[in-house]
C-alpha cells in the first residue's frame, strides 16, 4: 500500500495551502500521525465518495504574530502527515473544527514528464547545473515536481522540490542545482511529477560528481 504525504500551511481563517501530495512506499502510523491538540481530519474517498481511510494528522502552530492591540494575531498551522492510500483511492477531503477545509478529486488524466536535462558525454558533472524538464497534464491542473538522486542500489535522496501552479508548467520546469551536494558514488537525477493522484517519472543516464571544492566530502 502506498503512503499519501500530506504537507501544507492553514491560517486561523480556515484557508489552506496545500502542497500538491505525493505518494511514496512510506509506512505510516497505523491508526493516525496526530500527536498534538489541534488536529486536521483525513478522509480518502473512492470514486463514489465512500471513505476507504479517515485518519488525523497535526496541525500544529508555526506563526503567531501581533497585528496590533486592536486585532488578533494571524496564526499559521503547518499541515504535516504520511496517511495510508489504498488502491482506488480518488478524492482527498481534510476537515478542521468541524469544517471542510479542502477537497480534490482525481482527474481523469495523468502528468507527462520528460527529464530533458542529460549529463554530460564523459559522465562527470560539477559545481551548478540548470535541471531542465517538459512537462504536461491533459487536465491543465496544478503538479508537483521532486527531484531526486538515485544510487545503483536504489536508494534515493530528494533534492529539490518545485510546485507548479494551474497554468504555469512552463516557468516551473527548470531549477538550478549543486552537484557539490549530491552524493560522491555514480548516481542517476529521477524526477517525479504529482498531480496529487496520480504519478510519472523519468531518470537521467547515470553520472559521477566532480567536486568544484577538492575540500567538501
Amino acid at each position: 500500500m502506498k503512503t499519501l504525504i500530506l504537507s501544507g500551511i492553514l491560517e486561523d481563517n480556515g484557508a489552506l495551502q496545500l502542497h500538491v501530495p505525493f505518494a511514496a512506499d512510506v509506512r505510516p502510523h497505523p491508526s493516525s500521525n496526530a500527536t498534538g491538540d489541534d488536529v486536521v481530519e483525513v478522509e480518502l474517498l473512492d470514486d463514489n465518495d465512500v471513505v476507504l481511510i479517515k485518519t488525523l494528522v497535526d496541525a500544529k502552530v508555526v506563526c503567531s504574530t501581533p497585528a496590533g492591540p486592536a486585532s488578533p494575531s494571524p496564526v499559521q498551522r503547518l499541515i504535516s502527515g504520511a496517511v495510508a492510500r489504498p488502491d482506488g483511492t480518488a478524492g482527498l477531503r481534510l476537515r478542521w473544527r468541524d469544517r471542510v477545509i479542502h477537497e480534490a478529486h482525481a482527474p481523469a488524466g495523468r502528468p507527462v514528464v520528460r527529464l530533458t536535462w542529460t549529463p554530460p558525454a564523459d559522465g562527470v558533472i560539477s559545481g551548478a547545473q540548470r535541471v531542465t524538464w517538459d512537462a504536461s497534464h491533459p487536465d491543465n491542473v496544478a503538479m508537483h515536481f521532486l527531484v531526486l538522486t538515485e544510487s545503483p542500489d536504489g536508494t534515493r535522496d530528494a533534492v529539490a522540490s518545485v510546485l507548479a501552479r494551474q497554468g504555469e508548467l512552463d516557468a516551473a520546469s527548470k531549477i538550478e542545482l549543486n552537484a557539490d551536494h549530491f552524493p560522491p558514488e555514480a548516481v542517476s537525477l529521477v524526477l517525479i511529477a504529482s498531480d496529487g493522484f496520480h504519478q510519472t517519472s523519468d531518470k537521467s543516464a547515470p553520472f559521477t560528481v566532480s567536486r568544484s571544492d577538492p575540500g567538501q566530502p
